[in-house]
């Protein structure tokens, strides 16, 4: 990925348009989306299971970071945005973080968790859940 700045900080020129826009990870003619495989089949991976998922969601520690316990829900299906989630799996989102949140708290001694909403990396929200909360198969 390029930046639009260079070190340190320098506005660069945007890039000419790409019309139409090449497809994304996972789309038909994209890039294949090796998290999708993952989830569709982390019983046999070498890499660590989800801590918690139901048909809709994972929520899975992130790795290779410095901040202990940091947390990802992702969704099960590809999707682009919340736009591009079924009905079913965006009215599921709302109730399975408040219970995600909920569970962080209840672990006690923790500030309120950062619930930021972001764009395709099929992490929507980050969680920070410390290493303390983390039982693998539990739900939040």
């Amino acid at each position: 990925m390029t930046l639009p700045y260079a070190e340190p900080l320098v506005r660069l020129e945007p890039q000419p348009r790409v019309i139409p826009e090449p497809a994304r990870v996972g789309e038909p003619g994209g890039p294949h989306c090796g998290l999708c495989d993952w989830l569709a089949d982390f019983e046999h991976s070498e890499h660590e299971p989800p801590i918690w998922y139901d048909d809709n969601w994972a929520l899975c520690r992130a790795t290779g970071v410095t901040i202990p316990g940091l947390v990802w829900l992702a969704s099960r299906g590809h999707h682009d945005s919340f736009a591009d989630l079924p009905d079913d799996v965006a009215q599921s989102y709302g109730p399975v973080v408040a219970r995600i949140e909920r569970a962080i708290l209840s672990v006690g001694d923790i500030a309120r968790p950062r619930l930021p909403l972001g764009r395709r990396l099929r992490a929507l929200p980050r969680l920070v859940l410390p290493a303390s909360a983390r039982h693998a198969g539990s739900a939040p």
